[in-house]
């Protein structure tokens, strides 16, 4: 159950951002940020293993397949709050160990298509799929 509801401090600009490769192409990985809050989705890279049943689980896929467990797990989904000097501290995340850091995650704007990030995880070229100060 998933209930969405807006945060006080997510009032004012939204950005919402989709990772580049090296190569300039489009991935699956989105950075979100609306007024203070800010969410990093990034998809696990590692395939579904093959002939999945339609009821499984990911417990019952980790215990057919555990070779493969670390990258079944591999996704990041984490929620934190941008201070005003660009500072994202993680609050939430599906990677326990990522809670509690803090990151600059300030993206700059290059042009009205391109976004960058120059320090921390979150670096490199950035699509831009909205771009709003306000």
């Amino acid at each position: 159950l998933e209930v969405w509801e807006r945060l006080p401090a997510s009032e004012g600009r939204r950005t919402a951002l989709q990772r580049l490769s090296t190569s300039g192409q489009a991935l699956h990985e989105r950075l979100l940020i609306t007024g203070q809050c800010l969410m990093h989705v990034r998809p696990r890279s590692a395939l579904w293993p093959q002939g999945l049943q339609y009821d499984e689980t990911l417990t019952d896929i980790i215990l057919r397949h555990p070779a493969n467990t670390a990258a079944l797990l591999d996704m990041e989904i984490s929620f934190g709050h941008v201070s005003q000097e660009g500072n994202w501290t993680v609050q939430q995340s599906t990677l326990p160990e990522l809670e509690g850091i803090s990151t600059n995650s300030t993206p700059q704007r290059i042009n009205d298509h391109t976004a960058r990030i120059t320090q921390g995880s979150l670096a490199g070229d950035w699509r831009i799929l909205e771009w709003s100060e306000a």
